[in-house]
C-alpha cells in the first residue's frame, strides 16, 4: 500500500519495497501495488478496491504507514477477514 504518487517519500519507500522483494526471489504482481493517499480513509477505500477484483488476495500487505494500515485493517474486518490470522497487515513508523 503506496503513498502519494507524486511524493518522493512514497516512490522512494516503493522502489525499495520492491527492490527488497526482489532480493529474498519472491515476485510482486501489479495489482498488489495499491495506491492511497497515507490516511487511514484512503488505506480503506484502497482496500475495499481491492476486495472488490475477482483476484486471489496475498497473505500479507505491507503498508507505507500506520495510518493505512489502521484503514486496511478495517476494511479487511468488514469484509470478514481477521488480521493476523487470514491476512497480515504491517505499518511502517518512522523515528523522527
Amino acid at each position: 500500500m503506496s503513498g502519494h504518487e507524486g511524493s518522493p517519500d512514497s516512490v522512494a519507500r516503493e522502489l525499495s519495497f520492491k527492490a527488497t522483494i526482489a532480493e529474498g526471489g519472491a515476485t510482486l504482481a501489479d495489482i498488489d501495488i495499491l495506491k492511497s493517499d497515507w490516511t487511514s480513509a484512503g488505506g480503506e477505500a484502497a482496500m475495499r478496491a481491492r476486495l472488490g477484483k475477482d483476484e486471489p488476495l496475498p497473505e500479507a500487505f505491507a503498508c507505507a504507514n500506520d495510518q493505512t494500515a489502521v484503514g486496511v485493517i478495517y476494511a479487511l474486518h468488514a469484509a470478514g477477514l481477521r488480521v493476523p490470522e487470514d491476512v497480515l497487515v504491517s505499518g511502517l513508523t518512522t523515528s523522527p
